[in-house]
């Protein structure tokens, strides 16, 4: 009883400590800046950084505009700055706008007269001197004191296009007296169209010649930079840091004579993007104002023939900072009796009861649709959950995919011979040595947890030799991890005193009739995607995964084994982005 105290004593300590937060110390506005003078982040990170760049001190000395980056990291706040350059989920999806710029190249045609170049544009009878047009950025008051109506006088100044973002913290009308002329207005469509109206009416009697109508993040978007960073920023800003929606849009100018709460301070509507936004909102819009309306986040060609057949004006190619279509909140939930989780306290908690128990967190936490991604025991549990809840969820991702053969008698019958060679090196491999864990986890799970509990140097012995044989590492598993993720997994195990629990839910499925260890009564009908690492315990070819599931993208992967996301992380990240992203 003293050790069990003794380790949930440390384990609050954990929880509380520097450590489990990678050591970030709370932001210090008198400590030197993150990156020394000159210092540059990496051009892996951000994708522009190819030279070395020493800090600027005037406007006129920035050979491009990366050179203002490198400055607003210094003197940002970093709560403000994590903002600015934010992209959907981290920089890999800035990383990717800026490849995919690189590759777009100018059509050069030779002989033209170009001593008097001219870049002018003319956009909806207005002509533009300069081509360039800035973004809708928000909340511009928390990079600078003038805000929106400083961007307007530079725009001014040299003839730039300036859209004025929903969130602005500058009005519609100091913008469009700064800037000399009514801007463009860029809407959020929010979720009530009554609050829509009002946004619309006052920009279109501001004088606004366009609505700029944002349709790329109808859910919003995962922004990690961004989250990450406001951790680093204990101060209070009324700009942005304020809680609740209600309080975060009270502070922005064009919600100034919008009554955004209620008496005890809730918001009267749920937010800026519209889940529910489709075709018939164009049409809404077009019946409140004569504005020139865009769409601003359109990327297909399909999308963009549908704009011209309901009558919109032009459209932006866009993306919000990345794919906000390609980005997800990830709900990590960890099974019965592993590390975190509460073990049970009475026999037969199935697969099939583990299955109830994620479909009940996912409708608590408001998830009314949802995809799954699972492996190992994980697999088993997500196909259950596929049968008993196909209406919510999108879509199953599975890297250790099951199936039946459909001659059992010859269940190589009608496989190309590289299925054949995979389905014999995999059976060879995942033999009865490497079954053994499983039959002693399966029949004597509480004599073996007396070991494994009362033995650290067991626990790990237990746990790494998997990681060893199990990864496509060679039998070398710290040329894949690092000692501290190793150890972190024996640690969760050791502090928790779950290995006895983990062990028993094998001795529990062996005694349920249940899959793996019972045949699987009907197909699953939600769409599903198969990853296949080279280095998992077993392989099923695809004919036979297909007499299971409603299979739609069956990928052979590169490399990685058995520990797929903690092995290859971006590589299975990329694949689930490319299963879902239709199935949003």
């Amino acid at each position: 009883m003293t050790r069990h105290l003794e380790r949930r004593r440390f384990l609050r300590y954990l929880a509380g400590s520097p450590a489990l937060l990678g050591g970030a110390a709370c932001y210090d506005p008198d400590a030197p800046p993150a990156h020394a003078e000159g210092e540059q982040e990496s051009a892996e990170r951000f994708g522009f950084n190819r030279f070395p760049r020493a800090l600027i001190e005037a406007p006129d000395e920035a050979a491009d505009v990366f050179d203002f980056r490198a400055l607003a990291e210094r003197n940002l706040p970093p709560a403000h700055y994590g903002y600015i350059a934010t992209g959907v989920d981290g920089e890999g999806t800035l990383a990717a706008n800026r490849a995919a710029f690189e590759r777009v190249g100018i059509r050069a045609r030779r002989l033209v007269d170009v001593s008097e170049p001219d870049l002018s544009v003319t956009l909806f009878d207005r002509r533009w001197t300069s081509p360039i047009g800035i973004a809708p950025c928000g909340s511009q008051k928390a990079f600078h004191a003038g805000g929106e109506v400083a961007v307007a006088l530079a725009a001014r100044s040299e003839d730039h296009l300036q859209p004025l973002s929903t969130v602005t913290t500058s009005s519609v009308e100091e913008v469009n007296e700064a800037r000399g002329e009514p801007v463009w207005y860029q809407l959020y469509p929010t979720t009530s169209f009554e609050v829509t109206k009002q946004l619309v009416a006052r920009a279109e009697a501001a004088g606004c010649p366009a609505l700029v109508l944002t349709v790329d993040l109808p859910a919003g978007s995962n922004r990690i930079t961004q989250a990450l960073s406001a951790r680093l920023d204990q101060r209070e800003c009324t700009i942005c840091h304020q809680p609740g929606f209600a309080n975060y849009v009270s502070r922005k100018s064009m919600f100034d004579e919008i009554e955004v709460a209620d008496a005890v301070g809730r918001s009267r509507f749920a937010g800026l993007n519209q889940p529910a936004m489709t075709w018939e909102v164009i049409r809404r819009l077009r019946d409140i104002t004569d504005m020139r309306l865009l769409l601003k986040g359109i990327v297909t060609a399909e999308d963009a023939e549908l704009c011209i057949e309901h009558g919109v004006d032009a459209i932006v190619v866009s993306n919000h900072g990345g794919r906000a279509e390609d980005a997800f909140h990830v709900v990590v939930p960890s099974l019965p009796g592993y590390g975190f989780s509460e073990r049970p306290r009475r026999p037969g908690h199935s697969r099939t009861r583990t299955a109830r128990m994620f479909m009940e967190v996912m409708a608590r936490l408001g998830y009314g649709r949802y995809g799954v991604q699972a492996g190992d025991i994980g697999a088993s549990v997500a196909l259950q959950m596929a049968l008993a809840d196909r209406d919510r969820m999108s879509g199953l991702h599975l890297n250790l995919c099951s199936g039946d053969p459909p001659d059992p008698d010859d269940p190589e019958a009608g496989l190309s011979p590289d299925e054949i060679e995979r389905l014999r090196g995999r059976r060879a491999y995942f033999g009865e040595d490497e079954r053994g864990y499983a039959l002693i986890q399966g029949t004597r799970p509480q004599t073996l947890g007396y070991g494994l509990n009362d033995s650290p140097v067991g626990l790990a012995a237990w746990i790494v030799e998997k990681y060893r044989t199990w990864c496509d590492c060679d039998g070398h598993p710290e040329t894949i991890f690092t000692k501290d993720e190793l150890l972190t997994t024996v640690m969760i195990y050791w502090v928790t005193e779950t290995a006895t629990s983990a062990a028993r839910y094998y001795y529990e499925g062996r005694h349920i009739p249940e899959p793996p260890y019972a045949p699987v009564e009907r197909r699953v009908e939600v769409p599903t995607g198969c990853a296949v690492f080279p280095h998992e315990l077993g392989f099923t070819p695809r004919s036979w995964a297909e007499r299971r599931f409603d299979v739609r993208r069956f990928t052979y992967m590169e490399r990685g084994g058995h520990f797929a996301a903690l092995e290859q992380p971006e590589l299975l990240a990329g694949e689930l982005r490319a299963f879902f992203r239709d199935l949003r």
